[in-house]
């Protein structure tokens, strides 16, 4: 190598951030099971600005979902009225199923919060699939939203489910693999 070369080299050396000591960029979890007899997969990638979440059915991914999380002093769209005011508690009627139990002071906190605005970006544009999608979405920020009350960057959600039933033990089976990751 001339000396020429061998000073360029050593001239951008230092403008070259070192990777050594330096956390990974995106912490990611994930949790696998069987929901409604379908293998399940979900995967939470943490990045600076957003989270993204991946819910998987036979390692398909046909729709994908955007949600803004915000402070609970914001006007949004009311988006899911009548899923907000249902009560689901987060228990399965089935004592064999392995889904969280809680108390019934935490259920309320897991209800999808209508003040989250849930806004369809890839596939699910058909009626079912649309509802399904936001419900999910809105799910999973509430989620968010309760464990880091503080947290303001972009959920995507991207959805690959079978079906777009709105099935209980199914929906409780998936949002508790979500939680798994959070």
């Amino acid at each position: 190598m001339s000396p020429e070369a061998q000073t360029e080299a050593a001239d951008v050396q230092p403008m070259i951030p070192s990777l050594e000591n330096t956390p990974h960029p995106a912490s990611t979890k994930q949790a696998a099971g069987v929901v409604g007899g379908q293998p399940t997969n979900v995967m939470v990638v943490s990045f600076q600005d957003r989270i993204l979440v991946t819910i998987t059915q036979n390692g398909r991914l046909a729709q994908w979902v955007r949600n803004t999380l915000m402070n609970d002093k914001a006007i949004f769209l009311l988006v899911l009225t009548v899923v907000a005011q249902l009560h689901v508690p987060i228990e399965s009627p089935d004592p064999a199923a392995d889904f969280q139990t809680l108390t019934s002071n935490q259920e309320d906190a897991l209800l999808p919060r209508p003040e989250f605005n849930a806004t369809p970006l890839l596939g699910g544009r058909s009626g079912d699939w649309e509802v399904v999608g936001q419900l999910y979405a809105c799910q999973i920020a509430t989620a968010i939203a309760a464990k880091s009350p503080e947290e303001k960057r972009l959920l995507v959600v991207g959805l690959g489910l079978e079906t777009p039933d709105i099935d209980r033990d199914i929906y409780l089976g998936i949002v508790d693999l979500v939680l798994q990751c959070l």
